[in-house]
């Protein structure tokens, strides 16, 4: 019934459709700049190199698109804290219905408007004072009007890109937004696996054991993110509306975070204790080891990572077989 369903492969069409026009932006660059500097910037391992993943290298291309939605998503959060009792205004808003909704969301487009403007100005700024040649030297004015141009122009390719994702939110497949964020951050997969290929994995000093020893690594990865998927799966179906466990869940994290609690400060065996319940940690651990330092990990990060994969597979098939079991017998 789904692949004879018209309609969706008509949304899955114009969902593609509407993601390969935001891509093309991607070659449309900003008049002034000297892309071989700021390529140079961005691949340094810099701020500027973080925000280029979510951007699908757009920023190091410095085209329209540069900014991608990161405004929207600064927009978002702003007046998600906004609503919680310090403008009573957009709180009635937030429990208003639907058109309660609209209103935060038109609010939410023309602050991203805003904070576009901001962000654009700040990176051109920044991009030049780190990289004096930033502009070409000859016919190109580099006084303030050519910044506020740039920024302008990467403001106005941020509102379009929002168009976009409107688009396919209303016609499409999906969330716009979501999938904009999911292209760019595809698109710097080849780039990426090319330079760890070339890096590191088919350098010279490179061992076969290491390269199997990351592989291994990745396929841990891939099933504990497996189980996770169906835990949520169950979680999501059991608690139909788990909105308020986020207030607890953010200040859980809020409390808990590195910002109001210095890990030096606290004793080693409490470091050792984080480090260790962190899986993240231990997955780049392992790989940082293998990959960059050539040496073999320790054995004891080998094996936290094998318990956490196998544990929340097990955990997480035992869960959903039982969800499934139930669904069927209600039937």
């Amino acid at each position: 019934m789904v692949l004879k369903n018209k309609k969706l492969w008509l949304g899955f069409a114009f969902t593609v459709l509407i993601l390969f026009i935001y891509r093309l932006g991607y070659f449309v660059q900003l008049p002034y700049i000297r892309y071989e500097n700021v390529q140079q910037l961005t691949s340094s391992g810099t701020m500027f190199g973080f925000l280029d993943i979510f951007s699908g290298g757009a920023l190091s291309n410095f085209s329209i698109v540069a900014l991608g939605v990161t405004p929207y998503i600064t927009a978002s959060i702003v007046v998600q804290l906004l609503q919680m009792d310090i403008i009573p205004a957009l709180k009635e808003w937030g429990e208003e219905g639907e058109e309660g909704k609209q209103k935060l969301n038109t609010l939410t487009k023309y602050l991203a408007i805003g904070l576009g403007f901001v962000q654009a100005l700040t990176i051109v700024l920044g991009v030049s004072v780190s990289q004096n040649d930033l502009f070409f030297g000859v016919g190109t004015p580099s006084g303030a009007m050519t910044y506020i141009y740039l920024a302008i122009v990467m403001t106005a390719g941020t509102a379009f890109v929002l168009w976009l994702a409107d688009l396919i939110t209303a016609k499409g497949v999906g969330n716009g937004t979501s999938l904009m964020i999911v292209v760019g951050i595809v698109a710097s997969y080849p780039d990426m696996i090319d330079a760890l290929v070339s890096k590191y994995l088919l350098a010279d000093d490179a061992g076969v054991a290491q390269v199997f020893i990351f592989i291994g690594v990745i396929l841990l990865m891939l099933v504990m993110m497996f189980g996770i998927g169906k835990m949520l799966a169950v979680i999501n179906v059991t608690f139909a509306d788990i909105t308020y466990f986020y207030k607890i869940f953010t200040l859980f994290l809020m409390y808990g975070s590195a910002i109001f609690y210095q890990v030096d400060r606290l004793p080693l065996t409490m470091q050792r204790v984080m480090t260790i319940l962190n899986p993240l940690y231990i997955v780049i651990s392992i790989a940082r080891e293998c990959i960059m330092e050539r040496s073999y990990p320790n054995w004891e990060l080998w094996m936290i990572l094998s318990l956490y994969a196998g544990g929340c597979y097990v955990v997480g098939t035992i869960f959903f077989n039982r969800k499934i079991a139930d669904i069927v017998a209600k039937m």
